[in-house]
């Protein structure tokens, strides 16, 4: 995977915290084994049990990991924006992916081949080392959300990835608003959840009647982020 010009990559690279502080040859090393893709919305990047043979970055846009099971019911594992790496399990191991990546957006990512990025990060130990930290923040998430599937009620559950999705997804508005920079739909969000459409609408509905959730009128969603917070903290189980 070599590209014509190293110029646009090196330029998308340095726009991820990754590789923030990469020297000029780290950067063309890494430039060499990568391209930029665009991507349509709702296009497939990968699919489950697909041979893993690159890592993807999101340059701009929105990709949604998610998962099919055997009775056709679709769950949404992650969104990944802008400067996200996926997936994360993809390092040191021969096998295949273990989910689906999809466009959720028009998205541009760059695509880096697997085995020479293993190549470069055996050579570089303080890329190792970041990569590494990153990893574990995303263990540390997938801890959060085990907890939450075990502890929390449906409605408690949507919450809380209301608040987690406010913090990549969205922007401070006046009033103490947070207004998502992208549409979600409640299918979308059921489908993070593990719920239906039905429990997602009724959940909404009342926060809506505690005036914590709204619509602008370009039908984005705004929630109150930190009274969301606060009133997931006090509603029992």
């Amino acid at each position: 995977m070599v590209a014509t010009t190293s110029a646009p990559i090196t330029k998308a690279l340095k726009s991820i915290a990754l590789f923030q502080y990469f020297k000029d040859w780290e950067l063309e090393a890494m430039a060499n084994v990568s391209a930029l893709r665009p991507y349509k919305r709702n296009s497939q990047l990968f699919c489950q049990y697909d041979p893993m043979d690159n890592i993807y970055f999101v340059i701009n846009g929105r990709i949604r990991i998610y998962r099919i099971s055997e009775e056709g019911k679709e769950q949404t594992f992650y969104m990944a924006s802008d400067g996200e790496m996926f997936p994360n399990e993809g390092f040191f191991r021969n096998g295949s992916y273990t989910a689906n990546a999809a466009a959720e957006t028009d998205s541009l990512c760059l695509v880096t081949a697997l085995k020479p990025f293993e190549e470069i990060l055996i050579h570089n130990s303080d890329m190792t080392t970041r990569l590494f930290q990153l990893l574990t923040d995303k263990i540390i998430d997938l801890q959060t959300r085990l907890e939450e599937k075990s502890c929390y009620t449906l409605k408690r559950q949507v919450m809380a990835s209301l608040i987690r999705l406010s913090n990549t997804h969205s922007s401070a508005c006046e009033g103490g608003w947070n207004k998502f920079d992208t549409r979600l739909t409640n299918q979308e969000l059921a489908g993070m959840v593990g719920t239906t459409r039905e429990t997602v609408n009724r959940c909404l509905n009342e926060l809506k009647k505690h005036e914590v959730l709204t619509a602008s009128n370009e039908g984005y969603l705004m929630i109150r982020t930190e009274m969301l917070r606060q009133m997931l903290h006090g509603v029992g189980n």
